[in-house]
């Protein structure tokens, strides 16, 4: 039987420890990567966009979610929607979420959309204005809560008991 040299284990420890470098190098390197592609991209671009059209598929799919609903063309709403995104990021919500972008919505589509995807007719009344932000709280694919932002007063004090209520927060 041959011997192996001490040279032969150095050989080996070192390639296991070079090997495990590498790895939590290229962990490290994968992690900020990740870190700073979702600090780049646009307030709600890192939640499931949602669709009108697509929003009854979405529903059936997903019946029980948070729906952040705004007109991307608000840019009073900026620096909300990043502490929104801060928050989401941080309590790791980003699948209780979508975002419904209403600055295409019509009154009629506004309308069309309260009447079919609204519980009851005390939320209808309670629905916001069309050109304002909202949060919906979905459930069984009827909106059973409504949360209204006015752009100026908007913080994340107003919506955390909100996303409290209708979310478990871990």
């Amino acid at each position: 039987m041959k011997s192996i040299s001490i040279f032969g284990y150095i050989k080996v420890v070192i390639l296991f420890v070079i090997t495990v470098f590498v790895v939590f190098v290229l962990s490290n390197y994968y992690r900020q990567k990740i870190q700073y592609d979702r600090q780049s991209q646009d307030a709600m671009g890192f939640l499931f966009n949602v669709k009108y059209d697509e929003l009854s598929n979405f529903l059936v799919e997903k019946h029980d979610t948070l729906i952040y609903m705004s007109p991307s063309s608000d840019a009073t709403l900026d620096s909300f929607e990043e502490e929104l995104k801060q928050y989401i990021l941080e309590l790791e919500l980003e699948k209780e979420f979508a975002y419904l972008d209403s600055s295409n919505f019509s009154s009629d589509m506004y309308e069309e959309f309260v009447d079919k995807f609204f519980a009851s007719d005390i939320l209808k009344e309670k629905a916001c204005p069309n050109s304002s932000a909202s949060f919906l709280a979905v459930e069984n694919r009827k909106v059973i809560d409504v949360l209204c932002i006015n752009s100026g007063d908007a913080t994340m004090n107003v919506v955390e008991p909100f996303v409290n209520m209708h979310v478990v927060v871990q």
